[in-house]
């Protein structure tokens, strides 16, 4: 996995925030310079529009990056967590740490997973393992040394 695909937002994103942000602030700028140099109400309302307006494009700016950054957080939390139990592609491979590490099997005949640094023990395609340094070891072993069973892969 590249570290492009964990971030929720792209350069376009980051394009329109920028313009509508600075759209929006330059409104509001021009907006209130307008108005402070008005004496009379009806001079100073055409300015406030400029400057409502400016808001306007700034809370939709805002609210359009948010967005973005939800739907992607919201389609990788789809990829790690599928509502149906075992619908989680094969990953590639985990990484061993070190050649002599001793690979167990669990009694069952699943293999686990974990790191030195990890609290929770997965199952070998789970997707919070896949591309680190794991070493493979039976269930009493990870309960041993102190690990629980990942939420997500329920191992």
């Amino acid at each position: 996995m590249n570290a492009g695909a964990l971030r929720p937002w792209t350069g376009n994103d980051l394009v329109a925030w920028s313009l509508t942000t600075a759209l929006g602030l330059g409104l509001v700028v021009v907006g209130w310079h307008g108005t402070s140099g008005a004496v009379e109400v009806r001079h100073q309302v055409p300015w406030l529009d400029v400057g409502v307006a400016g808001v306007v494009l700034l809370g939709a700016g805002n609210a359009g990056w948010i967005l973005r950054g939800r739907r992607a957080v919201g389609a990788r939390r789809a990829r790690l967590l599928p509502l149906e139990p075992g619908a989680v592609a094969a990953a590639a491979p985990v990484a061993a740490a070190s050649e002599t590490a001793v690979v167990a099997p669990d009694p069952s005949g699943a293999r686990l997973v974990s790191t030195a640094a990890m609290t929770r023990y997965h199952r070998p395609d789970c997707e919070l393992v896949v591309a680190k340094a794991a070493v493979a070891a039976t269930r009493d072993e990870h309960v041993a040394a102190g690990r629980r069973a990942c939420g997500v892969c329920q191992p």
